[in-house]
């Protein structure tokens, strides 16, 4: 099972400055502003927010994002109350059609009340309409801000996801160097066992020859037998 390594932002940092030096950077870390580092190496500048797994988002990344998520929310409520406004005028359209349908002969005939009524009607009707097309003039409006609100969430949440996969790809560099160390020291420790193990089954020559036959058999795949067992799950 892989091994999780957790380390502080500041054991983080430090580890992606070495890695930085030996690749021939030259580094400036403002201490005024922690997690930022400068990185130079003509003609390269590099400005880096450096953020750990378990980091904390800066305050500004989260107020910047909970803005942008706030201004989705309303948004996404002035374009859904258009649209229902929108579908309630149009039932409501149809019900003073009926009316009108209703009062028009009356008032025709003369009828006060009725006409009185049929002016209430129209100017409704009018309301509605004007409403209606301020709902409809207003909805690309909508659309086009929300598009823009979530290009630029999008945009905000790249940049945290980057700066992530900066930190994680950082860390990883660092441990390959580690692992590079190791295999080194593994390989010397290997070549000392084969050598161990020649001079035992020559030892062994003189009281066992076929025994260190054998020995001497099998020592041609012992290295490569126990690199196998002991790393198969990531040479498959």
């Amino acid at each position: 099972m892989a091994r999780t390594v957790s380390v502080t932002e500041t054991e983080f940092q430090q580890q992606v400055l070495a890695l930085a030096r030996i690749s021939g950077w030259k580094t400036l870390h403002p201490h005024d502003e922690p997690g930022s580092l400068v990185l130079v190496r003509p003609p390269c500048l590099i400005f880096v927010g450096l953020k750990s797994e378990g980091g904390k988002l800066r305050h500004e990344q989260r107020e910047w994002l909970e803005a942008i998520d706030k201004e989705e929310e309303e948004l996404a409520r002035r374009r859904t109350e258009a649209l229902t406004r929108i579908r309630q005028a149009g039932t409501r359209f149809e019900e003073l059609e009926e009316r009108r349908a209703v009062l028009a002969p009356l008032t025709f005939s003369g009828d006060e009340k009725a006409t009185a009524e049929l002016e209430a009607v129209e100017d409704e009707h009018d309301r509605l309409v004007r409403a209606v097309g301020v709902a409809r003039a207003a909805l690309p409006e909508f659309e086009r801000m929300l598009e823009e609100a979530d290009k630029r969430s999008s945009e905000a949440r790249a940049d945290i996801h980057r700066v992530r996969y900066r930190a994680h790809k950082a860390e990883a560099d660092a441990l390959t160097l580690k692992m590079d160390e190791l295999a080194e020291e593994l390989c010397e420790l290997i070549e000392k066992r084969n050598s161990l193990f020649s001079d035992a089954s020559q030892e062994l020559r003189y009281f066992d020859p076929d025994e260190a036959n054998g020995m001497a058999v099998r020592g041609g795949s012992r290295g490569r037998d126990w690199l196998e067992n002991r790393f198969a799950q990531w040479l498959r």
